[in-house]
């Protein structure tokens, strides 16, 4: 999925209106007050720097043999 996609899926938690409160586990809203980060509402607007994209993948040694890396 790309940062900039033009069709999010509405989400309080990177929509330009909400500010997140006690460690990112309420969003404050300025048109419906306190909600959920999943929650959404009709006057979302996505604002790409409040995304926080997933961590990368980590690699564990071992979790990988010889054939793995070959042709």
């Amino acid at each position: 999925m790309k940062l900039f996609n033009k069709h999010m899926e509405p989400r309080c938690e990177y929509c330009r209106h909400g500010e997140a409160i006690s460690e990112g586990e309420s969003i404050v809203c300025l048109h419906v007050g306190i909600s959920s980060p999943s929650d959404s509402c009709r006057r979302f607007v996505y604002d790409p720097t409040r995304r926080r994209p997933e961590p990368p993948a980590r690699f564990t040694p071992g979790s990988y043999s010889e054939e793995d890396f070959t042709l």
